[in-house]
């Protein structure tokens, strides 16, 4: 779970860059990141989010990540499939966008 979380997060942090002019990439990166803080359900539940919010929330990857990591830690037996889903796909999108517009300059 960490390591696709990884993948998953630096991939958005490059398609960020390559689609982003420098001057904007640090303010949009911080802006997703305080985004991914209050939705992502590490500290605060998405159950104790308004029902619409918490529906949007879970497809995000922070959530997703949450959840993975929560599963995986609790050592209950259950696979986060949902979660590691929601990582792939976000994974597979974000790389596709960083390929074709990151250039290092």
């Amino acid at each position: 779970a960490m390591a696709l979380g990884t993948v998953t997060f630096a991939a958005i942090g490059l398609a960020m860059a390559g689609a982003l002019r420098a001057e904007l990439t640090l303010a949009g990166a911080n802006a997703l990141f305080l985004l991914f803080i209050l939705l992502g359900g590490g500290i605060l539940p998405l159950s104790h989010l308004p029902a619409p919010l918490a529906a949007f929330a879970q497809f995000l990857p922070a959530a997703a990540l949450t959840q993975a990591l929560q599963a995986t830690m609790s050592n209950n037996g259950t696979f986060p499939g949902f979660a590691f889903l929601i990582l792939v796909i976000w994974t597979i999108v974000v790389l596709v966008i960083a390929i074709r517009t990151f250039q290092w300059e």
